[in-house]
C-alpha cells in the first residue's frame, strides 16, 4: 500500500513538473518581451531611471520573475529568465523602442526626425504654447476639486499609483497634480489610448477621401465572409474576428504585441468566429492595428509617419508625444503612445471643441459626432468609434441620464490599461486627464468623475 501512495504521488510530481514546465515555457517569452519592451520605453521615451522603473511597472508576476538589464551605448533594454527566452528592445528616434530590431525600417534609415517647434510658439499661452497660468473661474468649487484630487493621490492598497492629474475648464489648465518623479515633461504611455489617437488618424484620412468608412475587402488575403469586414466594423469593435484581450496570460493581445514583428499581419490572419460583421461587440487590439496598416497602405510608407506627426499631432502642439512603431514600421495604434499629460489633455481639448483648433476643423464635426454615437454592436451603449460612451442604451430605462450617475450624458473618453484616461465632458467644457498605475479596477473612475462633475457649478 504504501510502495502504491510513493508510486501516486510520483506520478503527481511528475504531471505537476510537466505542467509547470509548459505553463512557463508558454509564459516566460512573452514576459522577457514585455519586460523588455516596458524598460525600454520608460527609460529612452520617458526619461526615468531604471531602478523606478523596475520597483514600479516590473515588480508584478510573472515580469517580476525576470532579469532585466540596459546598453546605454545602443539604447537597449533586455530581459531573460535565467540566461533563457533573452528579447532585447532597442530605442530608435521617432519609432520609440522596438521589439525584434533587424527589419527593414519605413525611413530607409531606421528613424524618423520630429522636428521640434520654435521657442516662439513654445512661449505661448496653453494650448498652443507650454504657458500655463492657473486660476479658478467661478464656475469651479476649487476648494472641493483640490480635495477630490488629493485624496485621488493617497494610495493606502499598494495597488494604486495616481501619477498625474490635469484638469483643463474652458480651454485653460486649472489643476496639474503630479506623482513625485514625474512632471509636466514626463511622456506616459497611453496604452489602448492609443486606439483613440488612431480615432483622429482615421478621421483625417477619412476627411481627405483616403479611406471610406462603408469600404470592404480591405486586405488581399482576406478572400472569404472576412472581406465583408468594413472599416467601420473594425473602428467599433464589431469585426467579429476571434481574439482574447488578456495581459495577464498567453492571448491574442500578448501574442501580437510581445512576439509579432508585424501586428497588422498577426491580426490579419484571425478567423472570423461571429459571423456576420457587424453583429457583435467583441474589444480587440488586432482591429486597431489592421486599422493602422490599412491607413498606410493608403497614405504610403514614405508619407505615413509625417501625416501622423505633421498633418495631425503638431496640428494640435502635440509636439512632447511619441508615436511608437512595430518592427515593420507600422504605428501600434492600439497600444504604444507616449505623451505628456498636457498633450494628453490637448487631445481630449480639440475632441471637447468638435474638431476645432484655433479657427481651424482639424476634425469634421460629423466626424465627432460619428465617434460618440454607439455602435448599433454595442448592447450597453458605452463604445462608439474607438472611444467609450457614458451615453447608454437607449433601451435601458436606467440609462435616461447616461451609464454614471451625475455624469453628463455627453461624456466620454479614452480608455487604457492600468489606468489611462482622458475624460471628455463638452457641456461643461472639461478635459480631465488621469494618468496611472493600477492593478485591478482601484482609482473607481465611476466615484471620482462623478465628485468632479458635482464641483462644476452651471
Amino acid at each position: 500500500m504504501k510502495r502504491k501512495l510513493l508510486r501516486i504521488l510520483g506520478s503527481l510530481v511528475l504531471v505537476g513538473a510537466i505542467y509547470t514546465g509548459y505553463h512557463f515555457s508558454r509564459l516566460l517569452p512573452l514576459a522577457t518581451g514585455m519586460g523588455a519592451k516596458t524598460l525600454c520605453s520608460c527609460v529612452w521615451v520617458g526619461d526615468r531611471a531604471v531602478d523606478n522603473v523596475v520597483k514600479n511597472e516590473l515588480n508584478i508576476y510573472p515580469l517580476s520573475l525576470v532579469s532585466y538589464g540596459v546598453d546605454r551605448q545602443d539604447s537597449s533594454a533586455t530581459a531573460s529568465f535565467l540566461g533563457m527566452f533573452k528579447r532585447t528592445a532597442q530605442f530608435r528616434p521617432g519609432l520609440g523602442c522596438l521589439l525584434n530590431v533587424p527589419v527593414q525600417y519605413v525611413s530607409g534609415s531606421g528613424e524618423y526626425r520630429v522636428t521640434p517647434p520654435a521657442d516662439s510658439i513654445l512661449s505661448n499661452p496653453w494650448p498652443v504654447g507650454n504657458v500655463v497660468k492657473k486660476r479658478f473661474p467661478e464656475e469651479i468649487d476649487s476648494v472641493r476639486m483640490k480635495e477630490i484630487v488629493k485624496k485621488a493621490f493617497e494610495d493606502k492598497t499598494g495597488l494604486r499609483q495616481m501619477r498625474t492629474i490635469l484638469v483643463v475648464y474652458d480651454g485653460q489648465i486649472i489643476i496639474e497634480e503630479y506623482r513625485e518623479g514625474f512632471g509636466p515633461e514626463s511622456k506616459q504611455m497611453g496604452w489602448s489610448m492609443s486606439k483613440s489617437i488612431l480615432n483622429g488618424l482615421i478621421g483625417m484620412a477619412v476627411k481627405n477621401e483616403l479611406i471610406s468608412l462603408d469600404e470592404s475587402s480591405l486586405f488581399p488575403d482576406w478572400t472569404d465572409v472576412r472581406a465583408k469586414i468594413t472599416v467601420d466594423h473594425l473602428i467599433t469593435q464589431s469585426s467579429g474576428l476571434k481574439w482574447q484581450e488578456d495581459y495577464s496570460n498567453r492571448s491574442a493581445v500578448t501574442e501580437m504585441l510581445f512576439e509579432s514583428p508585424d501586428m497588422a499581419a498577426y491580426a490579419m490572419d484571425r478567423a472570423l468566429l461571429t459571423p456576420p460583421p457587424g453583429k457583435y461587440f467583441w474589444y480587440s487590439s488586432g482591429n486597431s492595428n489592421l486599422l493602422s496598416d490599412l491607413l498606410k497602405q493608403r497614405i504610403g510608407e514614405k508619407e505615413y509617419l509625417p501625416f501622423i506627426y505633421e498633418d495631425f499631432l503638431h496640428k494640435i502642439g502635440m509636439y512632447n508625444t511619441v508615436i511608437e512603431t512595430d518592427a515593420s514600421g507600422t504605428y501600434v495604434g492600439s497600444s504604444y503612445t507616449y505623451a505628456t499629460a498636457r498633450d494628453w489633455a490637448r487631445f481630449g481639448w480639440l475632441y471637447c471643441q468638435g474638431g476645432a483648433w484655433k479657427g481651424e476643423q482639424i476634425l469634421p464635426k460629423s466626424w465627432i459626432d460619428y465617434t460618440t454615437v454607439p455602435s448599433p454592436a454595442s448592447a450597453e451603449g458605452n463604445y462608439g468609434a474607438h472611444f467609450w460612451l457614458n451615453h447608454g442604451s437607449n433601451d435601458n430605462p436606467n440609462h435616461v441620464d447616461g451609464i454614471i450617475p451625475g455624469v453628463p450624458k455627453d461624456a466620454f473618453w479614452a480608455d487604457g490599461f492600468e489606468g489611462q484616461r482622458v475624460f471628455i465632458i463638452p457641456s461643461k467644457k472639461l478635459v480631465i486627464v488621469r494618468l496611472a498605475m493600477t492593478r485591478g479596477n482601484n482609482l473607481n473612475e465611476r466615484a471620482f468623475l462623478s465628485e468632479m462633475m458635482a464641483c462644476v457649478k452651471r
